[in-house]
């Protein structure tokens, strides 16, 4: 996770059941329905034991005066993180006994395509 160097930076790590954190694998508890405030910056990398939802404020430093006016997140319900979706990727190139792949029918689509433009684009200097 990249917080900006460039600005004030508050990050909060919610856990709604008793987590080990670990950010730079420097171990952090949070207690159930509790969270974790730290200020730093910079690249870090926050793992955690179980479902944690990690929020990150920050306001520039420049102009000085510069502040949060409107501060507001609707932040989701823990477990709803631990949803795990049963969705199968296939590959784009496929090759099927006996048929071309994917790739080769796009790269027929866009030959036929840049074709007809420049027909049109030949015939539209034809006709000046």
């Amino acid at each position: 996770m990249y917080m900006p160097i460039n600005s004030t930076v508050e990050l909060h790590i919610f856990a709604s059941e008793d987590t080990i954190v670990k950010i730079d694998d420097v171990p952090f508890r949070v207690k159930a329905d509790g969270y974790f405030k730290q200020t730093m910056r910079v690249v870090h990398r926050i793992t955690a034991d179980k479902d944690i939802i990690v929020e990150m404020i920050h306001w520039p430093l420049i102009p000085k005066e510069q502040g949060i006016q409107h501060f507001g997140v609707a932040v989701p319900p823990i477990e709803s993180i631990s949803a795990m979706p049963h969705v199968e990727l296939s590959p784009i190139v496929q090759v099927v006994q006996g048929q071309g792949s994917m790739l080769t029918y796009l790269e027929v689509g866009i030959a036929i395509l840049a074709s007809i433009a420049a027909g049109f684009l030949y015939m539209k200097r034809k006709v000046r």
